[in-house]
């Protein structure tokens, strides 16, 4: 967007990386299809109700570092990194059939750990406060890059809004138990908000 071109043979090795560092297993699960379409923006790939129902895959996330145990903040990373480097391979210079399925499959295997550890409380999966609002703002970013209204038959976007408009202080900030600016050294109540707003 920014107008600097990055070569395939690069994207391909992002693409490829990405693949490699997310879990190498997970539980079988259904495919999660939002329960209803949005007609108006005609579905999409990920958010699509016509496939069938009969589509299975694995519940897997993404961990801080290879070999680490997924977390929530972390998989809707990985999740959005897939789906970016997917993007920019179609747009600037097409992508390999098998990539593209590679790809394609990882995104939907960690739309499926989301599902499995579904929660707005804490980071999941051991709903902790660390990183939780940086988890929130994660799967935001996440879900509205491959347009997914619902993880399951959960509205992500309604739970979330409910729970942080709830959270803001009378004076307008917010303030989590474990804070952004806590973690940078700097003062939590204005990253936070900052970050939120």
């Amino acid at each position: 967007r920014c107008g600097y071109e990055v070569d395939k043979k690069t994207l391909e090795r992002i693409a490829n990386r990405l693949l490699q560092i997310q879990d190498k297993s997970g539980p079988r699960v259904q495919r999660a299809l939002d329960p209803t379409p949005d007609k108006e923006r005609g579905g999409s790939r990920y958010g699509d109700t016509t496939r069938p129902k009969d589509v299975f895959d694995r519940a897997r996330g993404f961990g801080y570092t290879p070999g680490e145990a997924p977390t929530g903040s972390m998989t809707t990373a990985g999740m959005s990194s897939v789906a970016i480097v997917t993007a920019m391979l179609l747009e600037q210079h097409g992508l390999d059939p098998d990539l593209r399925q590679r790809l394609d499959q990882g995104i939907w295997d960690s739309i499926a750990w989301l599902v499995q550890h579904y929660d707005i409380d804490g980071n999941p999966p051991m709903r902790t406060s660390v990183w939780h609002y940086y988890y929130l703002y994660g799967l935001e970013r996440a879900c509205v890059i491959v347009d997914k209204q619902y993880l399951g038959d959960r509205d992500w976007y309604r739970d979330g809004s409910i729970l942080l408009i709830d959270a803001q202080k009378e004076d307008g900030r917010w303030q989590p138990p474990s804070a952004v600016g806590q973690w940078s050294g700097g003062p939590g109540p204005v990253y936070d908000t900052a970050y939120l707003d």
